[in-house]
């Protein structure tokens, strides 16, 4: 009897253990269950911030690929601006020099006419100028 009792007394130790060890365990797979699912709500988070950066990302290499476009086209308008100013420049030197060239030239003819007239005048009367000619009025009776 005494050993069936001491079986039977080990018996419920053994039992409660084990309850405990159950007891243990469920919570532990508790507290892991509840640590997976916190992960996991972390993990779809960075999933969804990942694909809201790509997104991002390529909306961005869009606009520079555009902005590069639009650089390279204004730099060749700004090179095409800048040659035809300069083409433009040494066409107003040149009308410069032609216009000065013009203007000297003029003032000579102007210079030698109102010589002309000056001596003509002494030598008998006023001067009449037709078509870039001269020719004195003969005052004389």
């Amino acid at each position: 009897v005494q050993l069936e009792s001491a079986h039977s007394v080990h018996d419920k130790r053994t039992l409660d253990l084990l309850k405990d060890l159950a007891e243990k365990a469920t919570a532990e797979k508790a507290a892991l269950q509840a640590e997976l699912t916190l992960r996991s709500k972390e993990a779809e988070s960075l999933r969804v911030d990942n694909a809201i950066s790509t997104k991002r990302e390529a909306e961005l290499r869009e606009r520079i690929t555009a902005l590069e476009q639009s650089n390279t086209e204004m730099s060749v308008q700004l090179h095409t601006a800048q040659s035809q100013l300069a083409l433009a420049t040494s066409q107003l030197e040149h009308y410069q020099v032609v216009f000065q060239a013009q203007l000297d030239e003029d003032g000579q003819e102007q210079q030698m006419k109102a010589q002309s007239a000056s001596q003509n005048e002494g030598a008998g009367g006023p001067v009449i100028q037709t078509r870039g000619m001269t020719a004195v009025e003969d005052t004389a009776v």
